[in-house]
């Protein structure tokens, strides 16, 4: 039974690619190379599961070829076998020591070299699915953290060299929390599969690799896209996700997503400003931007989001935006400061006795200016995720006071 591995024999007598060829062609997909300037074209080009490679042939030594694969990025995980007629034991030492993964003498048995190739096929077979695990985020089926910070590092490089842009997309499944608080972790986790689904099938003609960032976050990296497309790219995998219509009764409307979208075009003079970190940076201030302020739809970071500068609030707010579309903006943030600092208001006035908690496994007594400290740092929490949005809302409209 044929798998669909493949093995590349390189020799320069065509009788012994023939013999071993023999052996393989009805278990595997045999290629094969008469020389290793070839060998080195095909395994680029083909990216065999293992390669069996003469030591001594003419312009290029199996030695130099092997030296060449476990030095290429994108050929040294492919497991080589070192064949020689030489009874020498230091040239099977110099193989070894160079990376090759078993060494042949010739004449080379073929019922003998069917089980050893067998052997090391699955060791490699093995590696490659511990690979992917690696790389795969259990839940959704795609591409988990390590692999987006991977993939990042790799694209970066590849946009330096080519002065190409690069793009990346932040997403965030709206609400989520609630989601998971009525429906139930297990359906969260169901939740989570199907967005997950209609973001990799809307981006399967795509050049671009979707990853699971943590939680209910997303990640997509665009290499070669500019500004223009990505934000196309974004707003189209939003409305994908709202027309597939799963119900959040939790907020009375159906699942949606917000997209934060940045781009760089990478420097060999690299700032601060224009690196992998903020690349990502970029990407989440644009993302978190629009909490505050639904509809949801793709986002640009703002200038400020940009450079890390707050707005200026010593100038005066714009003139003209005291239309109810632009209060509908504003009041959502304002509610949400005002409920917290009325919360911390009436934290004081509660009597002051000792109060328990559990904490898991444990149960600790706090006094009651302890009680407080925790209170105000919930506040708190409440109040740096809303206050840049506040902020944000602030230098851009003006709410007249009659």
């Amino acid at each position: 039974m044929k798998t669909e591995q493949t093995i590349l024999i390189v020799d320069d007598e065509v009788s012994n690619v023939l013999s071993l060829a023999s052996a393989f062609t009805q278990q595997y997909r045999v290629l094969f190379a008469l020389n290793g300037q070839d060998a080195l074209a095909i395994a680029h080009q083909e990216h065999p599961d293992l390669i069996i490679l003469d030591i001594m042939m003419p312009d290029m030594t199996g030695y130099s070829v092997l030296s060449r694969i476990k030095t290429d990025q994108q050929l040294h995980h492919i497991p080589v076998i070192l064949a020689s007629s030489s009874e020498d034991v230091g040239d099977e030492k110099q193989g070894l020591e160079l990376g090759a993964a078993d060494f042949w003498s010739k004449p080379i048995n073929p019922e003998v070299a069917k089980i050893r190739a067998h052997n090391t096929l699955e060791l490699k077979r093995h590696r490659d699915q511990l690979q992917t695990q690696t790389l795969t985020d259990a839940l959704c089926d795609i591409a988990n953290r390590r692999a987006f910070d991977r993939s990042l590092h790799k694209e970066w490089q590849n946009a330096l060299q080519t002065q190409q842009p690069l793009s990346l997309l932040m997403i965030d499944i709206d609400y989520f929390k609630r989601y998971n608080d009525h429906y139930g972790h297990i359906a969260g986790d169901t939740c989570l599969k199907t967005v997950a689904s209609i973001l990799k099938n809307s981006l399967a003609e795509a050049n671009a690799l979707l990853c699971r960032y943590g939680g209910e976050e997303f990640a997509v990296i665009l290499p070669n896209i500019s500004t223009d497309i990505a934000l196309k790219i974004a707003e189209s995998l939003r409305i994908r996700v709202e027309e597939s219509q799963i119900q959040n009764i939790a907020i009375n409307a159906t699942v949606s997503v917000s997209i934060g979208c940045a781009t760089a075009l990478p420097s060999q003079q690299q700032s601060s400003s224009n690196t992998q970190d903020s690349l990502v940076f970029r990407a989440d201030q644009a993302l978190y931007q629009g909490d505050c302020s639904p509809p949801f739809r793709a986002r640009l970071p703002t200038s400020q989001a940009a450079t890390g500068a707050w707005p200026d609030l010593r100038k005066p707010p714009l003139a003209g935006t005291d239309s109810p579309s632009a209060r509908s903006l504003i009041t959502p943030c304002w509610r949400i400061l005002i409920a917290a600092l009325m919360s911390r208001s009436s934290s004081t006035e509660q009597s002051e006795h000792a109060q328990v908690r559990t904490d898991n496994s444990r149960v600790s007594t706090l006094c009651p200016q302890q009680e407080q400290v925790l209170e105000l740092a919930n506040h708190w929490s409440i109040l740096t995720r809303c206050l840049p949005c506040a902020l944000d809302l602030y230098s851009n409209f003006w709410i007249n006071p009659n």
